[in-house]
């Protein structure tokens, strides 16, 4: 491609490539809303700075040489290149384009993480979108140094550079297997639960949803003897099938089939598992602001165990 020349002007550029298409100097002058004379002018000055002749003229014809049809042939892709560039860097700016990383706790339901991602690329589908599981605890020192744009946590997440934000809203339920005595039950109380080996989150994977919850289980007289902690619902649930012990998992989680596990509602008052989205407060990108818009626009609160179905 011809090196762009920078005493040629971007106007200049344009100019040559309106007359090439024309052959009219008077209608290309038109066209551009410049006097003929004007326009003239302009061409002259580029063909001096080139040194060479791009157009062939005479009082009734206009036609391109030879180096002036490989010069407008460049010239259209400098154009092209130029416009492209603008339109990257609005559409960057807007949150149209770029890579985006959004992080997700393994203890939410996936199919969230799917559906913000379904969402987000339908609404901007120029988005390059990764998404990562890290603990909650992870997720901080990374959200505040841009790493990633947003996260999918359990609440509550308390960080003073950390703002959160409640996407829906679910009951805990009991997960149990299959063959467990209390599997037949259509709901449990958690006082039959006294003696029953659980299987559960580590505290450092997200210690203010672990301390909550173990102070709504004392506050229902319900002490929890953990024989197994983990770091992810899916190795939770892989525990609960090979009958290592019982756990606690959203509502949602009665929909996703786990074979070998039965999901059953609890007796008493709910434990609310909010999941909601994280960024950092001074966060003031167009990216974030897509994302935010997507899942304020998408989740709906207090869905149960159902999540919204797209819109």
């Amino acid at each position: 491609m011809l090196e762009l020349n920078p005493t040629i002007e971007m106007r200049q550029w344009r100019y040559v490539v309106a007359v090439a298409e024309e052959l009219h100097f008077t209608r290309a002058a038109e066209r551009l809303h410049l006097t003929q004379s004007s326009l003239t002018r302009q061409i002259l000055q580029l063909e001096e700075t080139l040194g060479l002749q791009v157009f062939n003229r005479d009082t009734r014809n206009v036609k391109l040489t030879t180096a002036g049809e490989v010069f407008v042939d460049e010239a259209r892709r400098v154009l092209a290149s130029a416009d492209r560039a603008v339109r990257l860097a609005r559409g960057t700016h807007a949150g149209e384009f770029g890579d985006v990383r959004i992080a997700y706790s393994p203890f939410i339901d996936l199919r969230a993480v799917n559906y913000l991602k379904t969402a987000l690329m339908a609404l901007r589908p120029s988005l390059h979108i990764t998404l990562e599981g890290i603990s909650t605890a992870e997720q901080t020192p990374r959200l505040s140094d841009g790493t990633y744009q947003a996260a999918l946590v359990l609440l509550p997440y308390q960080d003073a550079d950390i703002a959160a934000e409640p996407l829906f809203e679910e009951p805990l339920n009991l997960a149990i297997a299959v063959g467990h005595r209390l599997a037949r039950r259509r709901q449990v109380n958690l006082q039959e639960l006294v003696h029953e080996p659980l299987i559960w989150m580590t505290r450092r994977s997200n210690p203010h949803f672990h301390d909550q919850f173990l102070a709504w289980c004392r506050a229902a007289g319900y002490e929890p003897i953990v024989a197994q902690e983990v770091t992810g619902l899916l190795e939770c649930l892989q525990f609960v099938s090979d009958g290592v012990g019982i756990s606690f998992v959203s509502a949602s989680a009665r929909r996703s089939h786990f074979e070998g596990i039965a999901i059953r509602p609890l007796v008493g008052p709910p434990f609310p598992v909010r999941t909601g989205v994280a960024y950092r407060r001074d966060n003031s990108s167009a990216v974030l602001h897509s994302i935010l818009a997507v899942a304020r626009q998408q989740f709906r609160k207090g869905v149960g165990c159902e999540l919204p179905t797209a819109k």
